[in-house]
């Protein structure tokens, strides 16, 4: 008797899978079928690919073709996650849109960028405070990383938007009562690089500091260059050498 009710449910069960499939193809599933799942707002299609969740309203997550968005009725990338909130301060839970964490201390995490098969690979990461040890701990050990591995470089690119370009800014140190972290050095989209300077019209320009070789040379290979120094009346000098090693002093127009 037992067996046969064991039959009889197993054919019930799949008339009923058959006829929710069939129905998922022309439209979605009815509401028993969907109270039976324990799924509330879901589209089924499996016309083109089984168990792909249609997009809905905006605000829910969808899961179509291989591709996921949340927040959003638009799937049109991998992963799309859209949101509208604002929050002045970076550290504020609103600006944070996905979390990686590895709660091991002496961990690492990373996210990994692959394309192709040659095994090159972009890995953005942050080690734990008791990460590896000896250098391994000094140079790693709670700092955040971005390492290009088995590939020929990397590149950091800028390219201008409209209105002003400022170029690539690094910024280091710790951020004041307006909460930005001081800016240390900048590189301009004119190529030109500044250390303490915002605008540098050099090719490197420094500001409030100094330059120090604690070995090595500094070697100007066209002979027509030199060392350009500004007198007290602001009258500027270019000393060069002549074959005999004297030097020549040359009357120019102050650079910029």
């Amino acid at each position: 008797m037992k067996t046969n009710l064991y039959v009889l449910i197993f054919i019930a069960v799949g008339l009923f899978t058959q006829n929710a499939i069939a129905q998922t193809k022309q439209d979605e599933f009815s509401p028993a079928v969907k109270d039976s799942l324990g799924l509330k707002n879901v589209v089924f299609d499996i016309s083109e690919s089984a168990y792909t969740i249609l997009p809905l309203s905006s605000g829910k997550p969808h899961f179509v073709g291989g591709k996921l968005s949340l927040g959003t009725s638009s799937v049109s990338k991998k992963i799309y996650v859209l949101d509208d909130t604002r929050n002045i301060d970076e550290a504020g839970n609103g600006n944070v849109f996905s979390i990686f964490q590895n709660i091991n201390p002496q961990g690492y995490v990373t996210q990994e960028y692959i394309s192709g098969t040659s095994g090159g690979k972009l890995e953005i990461g942050f080690a734990s405070s008791n990460y590896g040890t000896g250098d391994l701990n000094t140079v790693y050990a709670n700092r955040g990383t971005i390492i290009s591995r088995n590939t020929s470089g990397l590149i950091l690119r800028s390219t201008p938007g409209a209105g002003t370009y400022d170029g690539i800014t690094f910024q280091s140190g710790v951020a004041g009562f307006d909460g930005i972290t001081p800016e240390r050095m900048r590189i301009t989209g004119e190529g030109n690089i500044g250390i303490g300077m915002k605008n540098p019209v050099a090719k490197l320009e420094l500001s409030n500091g100094n330059v120090q070789l604690d070995s090595g040379d500094i070697f100007i290979r066209d002979f027509n260059r030199g060392i350009v120094l500004k007198s007290p009346s602001s009258l500027c000098w270019r000393i060069t050498v002549d074959d005999n090693g004297n030097f020549v002093k040359t009357n120019i127009n102050c650079p910029n």
